[in-house]
């Protein structure tokens, strides 16, 4: 019997050591809470013409371990010109995550500068994800001559430079994609495009500018007259000076 009292020491302390251990492997790694994960479920991808609403929210998900997380804060930030204004007036908001841990912001409001940006949703700490947006310009509102007079040459010859009209929208932002059409006059002296007619129509690039091809002096000497550029929607021609030398 005084045998076993006397192992009964070690026994409590391989007790102890056993609960210890337990208790230091509950506090592992193996428990930590893993970061939540966010990504981008729908709005990305969308365009709007300046000055209107985009058509569908921008949705994130934040997940943890694969899972949904519920109730998780996460902020929208849009940048300005070009950029967007959620349903408070700015373009910052806060939504938090429903039961499928999906983040609906308002919907976005397109400023009025136009070309594409990105809206980032971001929850700490997990990494921000961004949604691709574009404001788009809106219809031609004004044509400006913009390169190609004043200029001269000499009778039978080709001016130097082609006619270069600009077209933007009521914001000033350059419209591409519109039809824009020269017209030199009817009677000399004159001169005619690449076509051999006194009128073409070209399209606007990327920056709003409509070029011309080269325009050729006829055979009278005189000047200066007006070659016009029009497009439809706007009453204001643009008008370019020349002279035939």
């Amino acid at each position: 019997m005084s045998s076993c009292f006397a192992k009964l020491p070690r026994i409590v302390a391989a007790l102890l050591t056993c609960m210890l251990f337990a208790i230091l492997t509950d506090c592992s790694s193996t428990h930590t809470t893993p970061p939540p994960v966010l990504v981008v479920s729908s709005g990305s991808g969308q365009s709007t013409t300046v000055g209107t609403a985009f058509s569908a929210p921008l949705v994130a998900l934040v997940t943890v371990n694969g899972k949904p997380s519920v109730g998780v804060s996460v902020i929208f930030t849009a940048p300005s010109g070009p950029g967007c204004t959620f349903a408070n007036g700015t373009n910052t908001e806060t939504v938090t995550t429903d039961s499928s841990g999906l983040a609906t912001s308002s919907i976005c409001t397109a400023d009025t500068t136009s070309g594409g940006y990105s809206v980032e949703a971001a929850t700490l700490p997990a990494a921000g994800a961004d949604f691709s947006l574009s404001n788009t310009s809106g219809p031609p509102a004004a044509i400006a001559a913009t390169s190609g007079t004043p200029q001269s040459a000499s009778v039978s010859t080709a001016f130097a430079n082609p006619l270069v009209a600009t077209v933007t929208d009521v914001n000033g932002n350059p419209v591409s994609g519109a039809s824009v059409t020269f017209t030199a006059p009817a009677t000399a002296p004159t001169g005619t495009f690449a076509n051999g007619m006194a009128t073409e129509t070209d399209i606007t690039d990327a920056n709003g500018n409509a070029t011309s091809s080269t325009f050729t002096a006829d055979a009278t000497a005189g000047g200066p007259y007006l070659v016009t550029a029009t497009v439809t929607g706007v009453a204001t021609p643009a008008t370019f000076s020349l002279t035939n030398k």
